[in-house]
């Protein structure tokens, strides 16, 4: 989820609305450490309970980016900052790249990056536009005619 090195699956209130639940993203692989006998390697920790493999201190502030604490039990129950952070019209990407939300009701962006630009939809894990009613929509950058 957002590029972390945890899953996270949490009920969040929303004081009084209902939505549809998103989509469940399709896992990069398994979580580490032992589950129902076998033990198994995968980009993921288990930030939750201690032993069998489960994630130290270190591991859960590194898999969900969080430098501000060192209490297992409360990283454990932490919300990443990615969990919390729509983008109004800039967001970093996780290569390096930058975003550029156009407002586009098609969701299609710009990704600036070191060897130019390219216009396309983000992956949602990456890039979560916020928008408003003032968020207009912006025109599709000029195709390169230099070659």
């Amino acid at each position: 989820m957002f590029g972390l090195g945890v899953l996270m699956h949490r009920h969040f209130e929303l004081g009084g609305w209902i939505t549809a639940q998103p989509a469940h993203p399709k896992h990069r692989g398994y979580v580490r450490g032992w589950r129902h006998g076998v033990y198994r390697e995968g980009p993921y920790v288990a930030a939750y309970g201690a032993g069998g493999g489960k994630a130290t201190v270190d591991e859960i502030r590194a898999a969900k980016r969080i430098d501000w604490s060192t209490d297992h039990l409360r990283l454990r129950e932490a919300l990443p900052p990615a969990f919390t952070a729509p983008h109004i019209r800039v967001a970093p990407g996780f290569d390096g790249a930058t975003w550029l939300d156009l407002g586009r009701n098609d969701g299609r962006s710009v990704r600036i990056h070191a060897t130019g630009r390219d216009v396309l939809t983000p992956d949602p894990q990456e890039v979560c536009w916020r928008r408003t009613q003032l968020t207009g929509e912006l025109p599709l950058p000029a195709k390169d005619t230099n070659g």
